[in-house]
């Protein structure tokens, strides 16, 4: 791994205050025809020198599924900007659930996400 980057697991990005188990519901129809219904960021990466922080948000048929440590059933894969003069440490768990609530696949379309609730 060279100097530009970093990567943490997660529960490194709890900070105060900030439970380690967030994760947000929202319900989702994958390509199978399952419904997916429980969110979790399991891999978060810091492109430095890219101003880049790239994490995964596994998704799971429901919280049970999660904590029986069922596969996910859905990865959606992430990139969000670092805003100029934020340090990395500055992105918690809920800064980057909150990007997905707002994330649009593209301009003209929905977040499908938009109205996604904490777990």
């Amino acid at each position: 791994m060279s100097s530009a980057s970093v990567a943490f697991a997660p529960e490194r990005l709890a900070k105060r205050g900030e439970s380690l188990k967030m994760a947000i519901i929202k319900g989702q129809i994958t390509a199978t025809g399952a419904t997916v219904e429980y969110w979790r960021i399991v891999d978060v990466n810091f492109r430095l020198t890219a101003g880049v922080v790239s994490f995964i948000l596994a998704g799971y048929l429901n919280k049970r599924a999660r904590e029986d440590e069922r596969e996910p059933q859905k990865l959606e894969r992430f990139d969000m900007a670092i805003p100029e003069g934020t340090a990395h440490e500055a992105i918690t768990r809920k800064v980057l659930y909150d990007f997905v609530k707002g994330w649009r696949p593209f301009p003209a379309a929905e977040a499908p996400f938009a109205d996604a609730a904490d777990a």
